[in-house]
């Protein structure tokens, strides 16, 4: 016994009107000094790998690349863009495509960047304003661009006929059937489901399109039981799941002090609908919370191979389902409680 628990015990020999108030305030210290060493981890991994003091990395000068396009993207989208908008946005892409291009070469984020660019190029012509300045740099990337074969970038039109064809025909009734499975059928997740669930989770929402989204699938069950030891809260069904997958959030792509909060919104949107793709694909998930203080973080990572650089967000035990098997009830609350109508 060492000397801290020493002190607890010989304070619980004292009377209850005594004991408590010194153990509710060493709890209160105690607790104090915890918050204070965890928002100092948070603080410095922000600092260390986001792009907020310097845009080196691969990664960081990616998500400058879609921060930027993508604002030309958005005011192409407008029902009215304003005529001759975005001249410096597009300034600052064709500044970093030549730098990305020159240090990592061809790649889907530039081919998307240069077809953005070219959209605009035309909006410019369309409404009176000389794009000259635009494609006579843009010559330049052409070349580059093309020969990752990627075509998206820009703006596309949306048939609501074709997308209303693709909805469910009982969406309240689908978002209902969604539980936290804790009973699985054995074996595992075939790679092919899995995949399915993730490509469908980057058509999350995320600031930007930054797209800081990442799956890490752990496949040894030795390593997968290792990890759950580290999250509390799976004790009994962890390790009977077919798949552990790991969801992070990459720091690189944020570039702002504003966005210090961004990769858990971000990552926290790319979770749930890959959970929404889980089950939609009929396997059963249960999101396992990652609320850990940073040494457990750190011994997370060290185990698992995670990325200093990317936040883990959560994870999730998913498996295939049995014919028949328990959920919690789990009541919601009434409607009046969660929605505020502000007249």
């Amino acid at each position: 016994m060492n000397a801290r628990q020493l002190l607890y015990s010989a304070i619980r020999l004292l009377p209850v009107s005594v004991s408590r108030p010194i153990i509710q305030q060493y709890r209160s210290w105690r607790d104090s000094i915890s918050l204070l060493r965890a928002s100092r981890y948070d603080r410095i991994t922000f600092s260390r790998f986001s792009g907020l003091y310097a845009v080196k990395r691969r990664e960081q000068l990616e998500g400058r690349l879609l921060k930027n396009y993508h604002r030309l993207e958005k005011g192409l989208a407008l029902p009215n863009p304003r005529p001759g908008f975005g001249k410096a946005v597009a300034e600052e892409v064709l500044n970093d495509l030549h730098d990305y291009i020159q240090a990592f070469g061809p790649a889907r984020v530039a081919s998307a960047a240069i077809h953005a660019l070219e959209e605009y190029a035309g909006f410019l012509d369309s409404t009176g304003f000389s794009s000259e300045w635009l494609r006579s740099r843009l010559i330049a990337f052409h070349s580059s661009g093309r020969e990752c074969g990627h075509t998206e970038g820009g703006t596309r039109e949306v048939d609501r006929s074709l997308l209303q064809a693709t909805l469910p025909a009982d969406v309240s009734a689908f978002m209902r059937s969604r539980h936290s499975v804790r009973h699985f059928a054995p074996g595992p997740i075939e790679i092919t489901l899995i995949e399915n669930a993730v490509r469908a989770a980057q058509y999350a929402p995320s600031v930007c399109n930054r797209q800081s989204g990442h799956v890490f699938l752990v496949k040894d069950p030795t390593k997968q039981r290792a990890l759950l030891q580290l999250q509390n809260g799976n004790s009994g069904f962890g390790s009977e799941s077919g798949a552990l997958l790991v969801v992070t959030s990459a720091l690189d792509t944020f570039l702002t002090v504003g966005e210090r909060y961004q990769p858990w919104i971000d990552g926290g949107l790319f979770g749930m609908s890959l959970l929404h793709a889980l089950h939609g694909l009929g396997l059963g998930a249960c999101a396992l919370n990652w609320s850990v203080e940073p040494a457990t973080d750190r011994a997370f990572k060290r185990l698992s191979g995670v990325p200093d650089n990317h936040r883990i967000m959560f994870l999730i035990a998913a498996g295939h389902l049995l014919p028949r098997f328990r959920v919690a009830a789990s009541a919601r609350r009434e409607l009046a409680e969660v929605l505020h109508i502000i007249e």
